[in-house]
This record gives structure tokens, sequence and C-alpha cells, in this order.
């Protein structure tokens, strides 16, 4: 797809398996909670106890010229905006 990877996120962690517990939790104990999971929500040795990721990239080439075709007629345009995207992966 010719795209630069920004982030690779897991998004709930070890929630799935933990989540009576963090239901429980009192509102100091959960904000403690989530500065963990964002602490490690990128680590790749930890992504796989999480049922939901998130792909965060950008498009390469953003000035990449496009031949396209319309009533007979062959004109271009040009890209001039980078767009990003996401892919949010379920389990």
């Amino acid at each position: 797809y010719n795209v630069t990877c920004l982030h690779n996120i897991s998004v709930d962690g070890i929630a799935n398996i933990a989540s009576d517990r963090i239901n429980n939790l009192s509102e100091e104990e959960f904000k403690v909670w989530v500065k963990y999971q964002l602490s490690i929500c990128e680590r790749e040795d930890l992504q796989g106890y999480s049922c939901h990721m998130l792909y965060i990239c950008k498009k390469n080439n953003i000035n990449k010229r496009i031949k396209c075709h319309q009533n007979d007629d062959i004109f271009s345009f040009k890209i001039e905006k980078q767009f990003l995207f996401s892919l949010h992966f379920f389990c």
C-alpha cells in the first residue's frame, strides 16, 4: 500500500482478561491503570495480549501525478495532501 507506519498500538492490553478487576478500580487506581496502559501500548513484546490493535500510518509519494481517463480525455492531477488513516483490527 506504500505507507509508512507511524504507530502500531495495542488498544486494550490485558483488559480483556482482567476486566472484572479493572471495572472495580477506584478513580485514582483507574488513572494509574490508564497511565500504565499508555506507557506500554506500543511495546511489541506485550501486544499479543491485546484483542484490538490500532495501526496508524501515512501515505507516501504525496506529490505524485496521477493520470486519469474521463470522457476519452486524459488529464492529470496532483495529490497535494498526506492522509492519515488507521486500521482497527479485532480478534
